[in-house]
């Protein structure tokens, strides 16, 4: 057993004797490649069977790496401007009155940056994965409450990324989780991660312990216009790779670039652009 194995392997079930947890797969990169797996608990209540490397998990926000990455080779390519007006993309916020009579109007990197500054939505974001473009449409029209100008400072939200993969379906005339697929998901070799489960029955249901029991917790939602935010479903193995590649970005140098978003986008991504006090 290497280092790194007893050590995943020791801080999962320290943990796991703490919080009972449900079912939890972990990995460990180093170097880019993936060095270290364990797993604790099952992915399903009725069976209990253990998760593995190849798993299918939900991977929530996660998500947003891959819609921000696609949103920056987008902007490789010209098809858009991080500084271009999200009124441009999506008309219905027409309306939208900002929390100062002199706010800026909202712009891309805004919206990519968590400086938007619309209220915090986090739990409600969460449920919303399964809504249609219709439903999307009406919350656009409606309005939101804003906690602070844009431009101004952190605010997290999940309909910012929502409205992330309005924009890219506006650019493209695809939807963003086509563009992930043929952009990254696809070159990158990320065969089990997609919008919706695999139909080999290796995925993590939803489900919660509580006093010691495992209850089920209702049917995954399905994928839908909040998808950009957090409907993305990976596995350990999937998302090591998906680490390689943006460590790959590092150092810069003068080799073949070849892939978008380009590497000097990759570093781009993985710098501080807003700070969260």
């Amino acid at each position: 057993m290497t280092e790194h194995q007893a050590v995943l392997d020791e801080v999962l079930e320290s943990f796991n004797a703490e919080h009972t947890l449900t079912g939890v797969a972990a990995g460990v990169v180093v170097d880019g490649g993936l060095v270290a797996v364990s797993n604790v608990g099952s992915v399903d209540p009725a069976t209990h069977v253990s998760p593995t490397s190849q798993t299918q998990f939900r991977i929530a926000s996660m998500t947003k790496s891959f819609t921000a990455a696609t949103v920056l080779a987008l902007r490789d390519e010209q098809l858009l401007s991080l500084d271009d007006l999200v009124l441009d993309y999506l008309p219905q916020i027409a309306g939208w009155h900002y929390i100062t009579d002199d706010a800026p109007s909202l712009r891309v990197r805004d919206l990519l940056t968590m400086s938007a500054g619309m209220v915090n939505d986090d739990a409600w974001g969460d449920r919303k994965l399964h809504e249609s473009p219709q439903w999307l449409d009406g919350v656009l029209s409606d309005g939101v409450r804003f906690a602070i100008p844009p431009g101004t400072g952190l605010e997290y939200s999940n309909l910012g990324y929502a409205m992330l993969g309005r924009i890219v379906a506006a650019a493209t005339g695809t939807s963003l989780q086509q563009q992930v697929q043929d952009r990254l998901l696809q070159p990158l070799g990320l065969s089990r991660s997609a919008f919706s489960v695999t139909q080999d029955g290796d995925w993590a249901r939803p489900f919660r312990a509580r006093e010691g029991q495992l209850l089920t917790d209702g049917e995954a939602l399905a994928d839908g216009e909040f998808s950009a935010m957090g409907g993305l479903w990976s596995t350990v193995e999937d998302l090591a790779l998906w680490v390689g590649f943006m460590l790959d970005a590092f150092p810069a140098r003068s080799d073949a670039d070849l892939m978008l978003p380009r590497r000097s986008t990759r570093r781009e991504q993985q710098q501080m652009h807003r700070f969260a006090a």
